[in-house]
């Protein structure tokens, strides 16, 4: 079992589930809280050392904490937003790729991981760093999420969009109330601590919901730039039925499905990221790339 893109130690996870089913009975509020907490709280830290890529590393505060970001590279910016409890390090094979390619790329640790400041962090958090990369580092040509990070970049894709030629979401959540209800399945709620669970997550985001703001479809649809939704069919953490009913309501999305992959694997298969870096280079066919100044 897994937590939103993390693969948890299985006694931690046993611990919470068993833990949790007891105290529900006595107190489902507390539970919701507790839940709560968990969700936001990343549970390890992976620290983002590149084996090879030589990254030049920039430090920006966004709401009081320090973001590490991460730049290489010399042409047309991409912007890459990795998933819970992992780091920028993760693409380092893709961001190579893109490189040898003519791209630069634009990275960062999130909040609350590998060098960057905080303790927990949420998709709003998430969204407001994208758009502080977006105006120090952009216009990005292009943008690349997975898993959580593919969830807060179609968020806030409406705002960053104006020369994006291609947008790539690995194993994308279909709406965030789907990441709700796994989480609350990984860790054995029943239906009193899932339902104050749920009400603390809406009183946090008291002006959005759900099924308006929060479905990816949705926001999705209203997009102009071309996606390429990538989605492993053994995906254990993300199921693959998201990235079906995306691509299903998206007249503008490519589907690329993959097997045998699972959740992280595919952000380092050879034949993904090929696929990945030819399908940036025809949105660029017409463009001589070492002409676009940034």
């Amino acid at each position: 079992m897994t937590k939103q893109g993390v693969y948890w130690p299985v006694v931690t996870e046993k611990v919470l589930h068993f833990s949790l089913g007891l105290l529900e009975r006595i107190s489902p509020g507390l539970v919701g809280r507790l839940a709560c907490t968990v969700f936001y709280t990343p549970l390890r830290r992976t620290n983002s050392v590149f084996r090879e890529l030589k990254m030049r590393e920039e430090v920006r505060p966004v709401r009081g904490k320090r973001i590490i970001t991460y730049l290489a590279g010399k042409g047309p910016p991409v912007v890459f937003i990795h998933g819970w409890e992992m780091g920028a390090a993760h693409y380092e094979p893709l961001m190579s790729a893109m490189i040898d390619a003519g791209f630069s790329v634009v990275s960062c640790d999130l909040p609350a991981h590998g060098k960057s400041g905080g303790l927990s962090s949420d998709i709003v958090e998430i969204g407001d760093v994208i758009l502080d990369l977006s105006r120090r580092y952009g216009p990005f040509v292009g943008a690349v999420g997975h898993s959580y990070g593919a969830a807060a970049l179609a968020r806030v894709v409406g705002a960053i969009e104006n020369d994006l030629k291609l947008m790539v979401l690995f194993a994308c959540p279909v709406t965030y109330g789907s990441m709700v209800g796994l989480f609350s399945s990984i860790l054995g709620l029943g239906k009193k601590g899932r339902q104050r669970f749920v009400e603390r997550i809406h009183a946090r985001y008291f002006a959005m919901r759900f099924d308006r703001d929060l479905d990816f479809r949705r926001i999705l649809n209203a997009t102009k730039t071309p996606l390429l939704i990538v989605h492993d069919a053994d995906d254990r953490v993300v199921p693959i039925q998201d990235s079906m009913a995306l691509s299903a309501a998206l007249s503008n999305a490519t589907p690329l499905t993959t097997k045998g992959l699972g959740h992280q694997r595919l952000l380092r298969d050879a034949g993904v990221i090929e696929r990945v870096v030819a399908t940036f280079q025809q949105k660029f066919q017409n463009d001589d790339l070492s002409q676009i100044v940034q």
